[in-house]
């Protein structure tokens, strides 16, 4: 995709999604800790392309980004706010002691254009804090479907940044998680246990093996969603902006209801014994769907415009 092409696609792509975002307060992000404190040291602070979720506080502070319903909701919230690409605004030279640029990156063709551009406006002594996604050898459809250009090596992005003359005092790679995959897979293996349990499949061992792996499983499965879920409701929220999106929402928003179900009817002699099968299963079928309303319709289906 050209360079042209790709600028109006990240453009038309994200005003159709913040159309219906939320405004996420940065102190409800993970990185609210050590953006508070850099934010605390710096008098003119600058984030570009945050959308509706910045960062760094908002209140005063100088935001770049391409789509017009983000910068209304920041603009509400206090921020100052600029329509376009960064070289197009024009910021003097030494113009920031803190920008902010998370998750952007690697939507930009010419990064190392950026950088300098950076560079040239970040004062001397200020501070730039970059994330970006790792190993373009994951790279896959929903990258592209994001509008990404590419994912970085950890040595790639630290040469880029030196290039552009900045100094690098902290650097951190995270291992990407599987947790909702994971969780998907416990599931299955609470299926195929419950199954042996009822007799409904009989494969070796013997034995009482089954109900120990059955009720490990269950709650190794339920912990892997707790990260999963706290981003969702506290990130994201109850969206309805598309169909597969509104059935997300349902499903999780009845994920945890199911559980505590299951966990009473075990605990209870109260219920016919098709009862607790049937609520296994509902349990089961809502994590399947969130999975098939997430992780595998991004990777499998999701693609960029042409």
């Amino acid at each position: 995709m050209a360079s042209a092409d790709l600028v109006q696609y990240n453009a038309d792509t994200y005003d159709r999604m913040w159309r219906f975002a939320h405004f996420i307060p940065p102190d409800r992000t993970p990185w609210w800790p050590l953006m508070k404190i850099f934010a605390q040291q710096a008098r003119d602070r600058l984030e570009i392309g945050p959308g509706p979720w910045p960062k760094l506080p908002v209140e005063g502070t100088h935001v770049v980004d391409l789509s017009a319903p983000a910068l209304e909701l920041l603009a509400r919230q206090g921020a100052l706010v600029h329509r376009g690409l960064l070289h197009e605004i024009g910021f003097p030279v030494g113009a920031f002691d803190l920008v902010g640029l998370f998750e952007v990156l690697e939507h930009v063709p010419d990064d190392t254009g950026l950088l300098h551009e950076l560079g040239r406006i970040t004062r001397p002594g200020g501070r730039l804090v970059v994330s970006v996604p790792l190993r373009m050898d994951f790279y896959n459809a929903f990258d592209r479907w994001a509008g990404h250009v590419r994912r970085y090596e950890p040595e790639e992005l630290l040469e880029k940044l030196a290039q552009a003359g900045f100094v690098i005092d902290c650097f951190e790679v995270r291992p990407e998680t599987g947790g909702r995959a994971a969780a998907v897979v416990l599931a299955c293996g609470q299926l195929l246990t419950a199954a042996r349990i009822y007799e409904l499949l009989r494969f070796p061992p013997s034995g009482n093996i089954y109900q120990s792996v059955h009720r490990w499983s269950g709650r190794a499965a339920i912990l892997l969603t707790l990260p999963v879920g706290y981003h969702c409701v506290f990130m994201l929220g109850f969206e309805t902006y598309t169909l597969r999106v509104l059935i997300h929402s349902l499903l999780g928003s009845a994920l945890y209801g199911a559980v505590v179900a299951k966990v009473l009817i075990l605990r209870s002699n109260k219920f016919k014994p098709w009862v607790l099968p049937i609520a296994g299963g509902l349990l089961f079928s809502i994590l399947l769907g969130l999975w098939l309303t997430s992780a595998l319709w991004f990777f499998t289906v999701a693609q960029p415009a042409s």
